[in-house]
């Protein structure tokens, strides 16, 4: 895991995977879309890292979409299905390709990202959305993701 002395982390837990019967296919989204709360509760962050745990022991690569506020894209374990509205809510966007087996888990890493993330007008925080990259099968519980954002304290 990425780690300095000089990163605030916010841990997010995924919701609404899908847990039964349907896999998922490249480019579908996966989880529900989440909310990180920027340290401080400031509307602009540095985002410098990213980390996510898979426990259920499956996923081999993710892009992480980022908005200002609610992109509402599409749904999980389907295509984007976003309107030119939502798409202009789109900031920034990480490619998570590498991923490590280390046995009953899985584990994407990426750190030295500088990465400028900026809340709507009114919130402290964004908006993100997991894509896989491959197909795969479903997970065992929905909360199976475990995402880490670091953000620099040196603003």
């Amino acid at each position: 895991m990425a780690t300095s002395l000089n990163l605030a982390w916010v841990d997010v837990t995924s919701t609404g995977l899908t847990t039964a019967s349907t896999a998922y296919t490249a480019g579908d989204f996966v989880g529900a879309e989440g909310f990180i709360v920027i340290p401080g509760n400031l509307t602009d962050g540095l985002l410098m890292a990213i980390t996510v745990l898979d426990e259920a022991d499956i996923v081999s690569s993710l892009d992480i979409l980022f908005g200002d506020s609610a992109m509402s894209l599409g749904s999980d374990n389907a295509a984007p299905s976003g309107s030119d509205t939502n798409g202009r809510l789109r900031r920034q966007s990480v490619s998570m390709p590498v991923i490590r087996d280390e046995g009953g888990y899985r584990i994407m890493e990426v750190d030295s990202l500088g990465l400028p993330l900026h809340a709507a007008t009114g919130s402290t925080g964004v908006a993100f959305r997991a894509i896989t990259n491959v197909n795969h099968t479903f997970f065992g519980a929905v909360g199976d993701l475990k995402y880490k954002f670091g953000f620099s304290k040196d603003l």
